[in-house]
């Protein structure tokens, strides 16, 4: 199953404009908040432990511990919204 998000249902929440989006949607009626977190470039900038790591603008500390645990340092894929690269984090909403 695929879940396209539209350009347009993007907020831009960051601390500068385009670093941080956020969406809202559902998965089997439960609220889930859909962050994206810019790539600069959207290539791998370092090597960490043999591992190309990614470059993320004002990504928050929350944000790069999920990062982390989720790749193990490994570049994540991105997604292009708005002519940049994103990588997605989703998380329950408790609203």
């Amino acid at each position: 199953m695929e879940v396209n998000i539209p350009d347009r249902a993007w907020e831009d929440v960051g601390p500068t404009e385009g670093s941080r989006l956020l969406a809202m949607i559902y998965i089997n009626g439960c609220p889930m908040h859909v962050e994206a977190v810019r790539v600069r470039n959207g290539k791998p900038r370092e090597v960490r432990l043999g591992v190309p790591t990614q470059e993320f603008v004002d990504a928050p500390g929350w944000v790069m511990n999920a990062i982390d645990a989720s790749g193990e340092g490994a570049p994540m894929r991105t997604v292009k919204i708005n002519e940049h690269d994103y990588v997605l984090i989703a998380t329950p909403y408790q609203g």
